[in-house]
């Protein structure tokens, strides 16, 4: 009995890593309306344009993200356009820089649930290993984007997690 929990527990242990065990506390507001932060995603995988390097993503989100359509672009921005994904995509490259970001919210249906944001994501870094990403990601004013005003700020922590490709 007791070999069979422990294989259990050790079968199920990645699962619960790609279930998004960390914390968040934070709101996303887009047009005045607020969502609140509940769930926080990382992972590393290799960059979609230099194959060769890892980069390590973090999503924020307001509504749990399916394992299938976290590393997914196309997934997350069909999620945000059902209103099933509210939040923030942002990339960090192997020296802990922001290199792009995506917003995702059920208002940019006719955006096609999201768009790519960079150069306003601002981050506190407290740390970022291969194994760990916690800070504060957030923008330092609210900012536009084709009549969209949108701000976010979001403390976190959150396991990474090692995937082969991301579909960012």
């Amino acid at each position: 009995m007791r070999r069979s929990l422990i294989a259990l527990v050790v079968l199920l242990f990645p699962i619960v890593l790609l279930a998004g065990d960390g914390s968040v506390k934070g709101t996303f507001t887009v047009n005045g309306k607020s969502y609140p932060f509940k769930y926080v995603y990382a992972w590393r995988a290799p960059n979609d344009f230099h194959e060769e390097r890892i980069d390590t993503y973090v999503l924020l989100s307001d509504q749990a993200v399916p394992a299938e359509s976290r590393g997914d672009f196309f997934g997350r921005s069909e999620l945000a356009e059902k209103g099933k994904l509210n939040g923030i995509l942002v990339d960090f490259n192997p020296d802990g820089e922001i290199v792009s970001g995506n917003v995702y919210c059920e208002q940019f249906k006719d955006k096609g649930g999201q768009f790519s944001a960079s150069g306003m994501h601002q981050w506190d870094k407290k740390k970022l290993t291969d194994k760990i990403v916690e800070g504060k990601l957030y923008t330092s004013k609210p900012d536009d984007f084709f009549e969209t005003r949108w701000e976010y700020t979001a403390t976190f922590s959150a396991p990474v997690v090692t995937v082969k490709k991301s579909k960012k």
